[in-house]
């Protein structure tokens, strides 16, 4: 058997989170560009993934417990036909175990790998660590992480870094070790499902009966996400006289919405937030291609690691995001890339200045061309695996 990649992740096909649509998508990309039984995957023992994958070559949703010696028996079944080559860690250190993946006998095995296998170990970090939140628990899985972080670093041949500001930290925490380490973005989390304009204007009437402008955001309530600001902005926006719209949630509830906001706001956002519960990747491709703009708050900036918001320009959707000193430079300076300020009354202050200015309209209007062959440059899967092919 020829050498291969083997890839390794707790998520893969068909749960469709950040982690399990990654990790699928760049499995069939590397497929595209390698020779066939090149690249398999090692994932966890998951009905839905054994059922929806059982027929297919190269994947073992073996891994029960993410633990050194259950993680060790699984490669030893896998190296029984042939050893990987390398190993291609993927990288989210709180899917590893309970309490926010604190699990020093991931990192061990990693070690094992390295050292006593003598695979050639590759680590992709998708995150680096849980946030400081002020509190006990955020401090102690914090803490964890960083020790983990170390750890993992260590042990690898080569590290990735989804974000530009987060492969320099890596660099500079490696340096002594001499660890090859390099920039590799993610790709949007959506393939792109052809619709008829038929289908775009009778999609856009459910939503927007009255032609009201149509925004987007993705994904359930979570906190970092900044939702009620992002809601009060529009709020005080439309209170004031603004242009009517729709704000959309792809993938939550409009109930699910409202309950997580202050009481007083509730009642002026069900005048304009539009839940759209489940889709399915299709429906979701669908739902992108009738907005007219992408609201993206990130704490830490627009950067190469946030699928959703690529998702937008894979689209042709014009985004507003957030800069910081960790977001990536990549992109300031477009046209349908907004970038406003992540404190958020500066944010808030920002975005209804820019609505007021015709945001996303005016920048819609420059078509979606643009702005796709801006996705396909440096986010496509394809281009995506080719440069890590090309790291060696």
């Amino acid at each position: 058997m020829r050498p291969y990649t083997l890839i390794l992740s707790p998520k893969f096909f068909p749960i469709e989170d950040g982690l399990g649509r990654y990790t699928y998508e760049f499995f069939e990309a590397l497929k595209r560009e390698l020779p066939e039984g090149s690249v398999q995957v090692l994932t966890s023992n998951n009905d839905q993934i054994f059922e929806a994958t059982k027929s297919w070559e190269g994947i073992f949703p073996i891994v029960g417990k993410w633990k050194f010696w259950h993680l060790r028996q699984c490669f030893k079944t896998l190296s029984k036909k042939s050893k990987p080559e390398r190993v291609l860690v993927q990288y989210v250190p709180t899917m590893y175990g309970p309490w926010g993946g604190i699990n020093f006998s991931f990192i061990f095995f990693l070690w094992y790998l390295r050292w006593i296998q003598r695979v050639k170990l590759q680590v992709m970090y998708h995150e680096l660590h849980y946030p400081l939140l002020g509190d006990l628990k955020s401090l102690v899985i914090f803490s964890a992480h960083i020790l983990m972080l170390v750890g993992s670093g260590g042990a690898a041949n080569q590290l990735y870094g989804s974000t530009a500001y987060n492969t320099r930290f890596l660099k500079k925490l490696f340096f002594g070790l001499k660890r090859k380490v390099f920039h590799l973005p993610v790709g949007s989390n959506v393939t792109v499902s052809p619709i008829s304009e038929a289908e775009k204007n009778e999609r856009r009437k459910k939503i927007a009966p009255h032609g009201e402008m149509i925004l987007g955001c993705f994904g359930t309530f979570h906190p970092s996400k900044n939702y009620p600001l992002i809601i009060q902005t529009l709020s005080d926006f439309l209170a004031s006289g603004g242009a009517a719209l729709k704000l959309v949630f792809v993938g939550a509830t409009t109930e699910d919405i409202l309950k997580n906001l202050p009481t007083m706001l509730q009642a002026s956002a069900k005048k304009f937030v539009v839940g759209t519960g489940f889709l399915s990747i299709e429906e979701v491709s669908h739902t992108l291609q009738i907005m007219d703009g992408f609201v993206a708050y990130f704490i830490d900036g627009a950067t190469t690691r946030r699928a959703s918001m690529l998702a937008a320009l894979q689209h042709g959707v014009p985004v507003l995001s957030t800069t910081e000193a960790r977001g990536d430079e990549l992109f300031k300076g477009l046209n349908f890339m907004t970038l406003l300020h992540h404190e958020p009354k500066l944010f808030s202050i920002q975005m209804t200045h820019a609505l007021k200015q015709g945001w996303p309209l005016k920048q819609k209007k420059q078509g979606v061309e643009p702005i796709v062959q801006f996705y396909d440059a440096h986010f496509s899967w394809d281009i995506l695996a080719k440069s890590y092919i090309s790291y060696g």
